[in-house]
């Protein structure tokens, strides 16, 4: 039987601290927020040899996967399927409204924020008046989606919220796959194309197997004598974390490569956007001939 794949390697107990060195923090230490669970050192290997840091060390934390998925994947798709919802609500109004002669009619964000609202779905069929049964059953089943998606945003573990996502999958009888079948396919296809600032880990080591997210966006700072090298340093005072292995070549390049990315890339403001189009559309703008009225 062949060993499970790891990116990771074991570290000879009391070696020097490297960048790309893994640590979990103790369990004592463990679930003061979300972020300190297990770490990546960033901090350069030269930094580190010379002692340049300061006795401070840079990380990335690194989260379970389900929770990364809780914290940043699955909220993202539960505002998409919102916008989806709330984009089929609002053309099903603009239909009524057409239908009756009725404008300008109600505004996007009128109807998003009856959408909102508890009672909203009974509310928008009282403003129409009467309504075929249908009709009334399609509104409130839009509102009840658009108001599922809000809550699931909002919720911190990963199996409830996919529970609440699971109900709003469109039933169907083209697939044999089920609602829950569906959903995985979806949440696997936003894996398999992660963002630029997040860095998957199939494992941390022999005892950390499961998969993991190193979130490159968030840098944190944890002093070295906090992380123990080896198991008698786990006794020292002040030491809240400890070290298990050590991300190996190419993976701890392709780490740090997307860190640098990460903080490299400049956003520049809409108004620079909107200038620089304004004197590209004038510069390309034909000339009036001269003598042209």
């Amino acid at each position: 039987m062949t060993e499970a794949f790891t990116e990771s390697a074991a570290v000879l107990p009391g070696a020097a601290l490297c960048q790309g060195d893994v640590f979990v923090f103790l369990d004592e230490n463990q679930h003061l927020d979300k972020w300190q669970r297990a770490g990546v050192v960033v901090t350069a290997d030269c930094d580190l040899a010379n002692n340049k840091h300061a006795g401070i060390v840079s990380y990335v934390p690194v989260l379970p996967l389900k929770e990364y998925l809780a914290h940043r994947l699955l909220p993202r798709y539960a505002e998409d399927q919102r916008q989806r919802h709330l984009k089929s609500l609002t053309g099903r109004i603009r239909e009524l409204e057409q239908g009756r002669g009725a404008g300008p009619g109600l505004s996007s964000r009128a109807i998003e924020a009856w959408a909102a609202q508890a009672d909203g779905a009974a509310e928008l069929i009282e403003h129409f008046g009467p309504l075929p049964a249908e009709t009334q059953r399609l509104i409130t089943a839009a509102v009840t989606s658009v108001q599922k998606c809000t809550a699931a945003r909002h919720i911190d573990d990963y199996d409830e919220m996919f529970a609440l996502l699971e109900t709003l999958q469109p039933s169907t009888t083209k697939s044999r796959k089920t609602a829950a079948d569906r959903l995985n396919d979806d949440i696997l296809n936003r894996l398999r194309n992660l963002p630029g600032d997040s860095f998957f880990m199939s494992s941390l080591g022999a005892d950390h197997t499961g998969g993991f997210v190193a979130y490159l966006r968030l840098v944190r700072e944890i002093r070295s004598q906090q992380i123990a090298l080896s198991y008698h340093d786990q006794s020292l005072r002040g030491v809240v974390a400890k070290r298990i292995s050590r991300l190996r070549a190419p993976y701890v390049y392709r780490l740090t490569q997307l860190l640098a990315e990460v903080f490299a890339a400049i956003g520049l403001p809409d108004e620079y956007e909107e200038s620089r189009a304004a004197v590209f559309e004038a510069c390309l703008r034909p000339l009036t001939p001269a003598g042209a009225a």
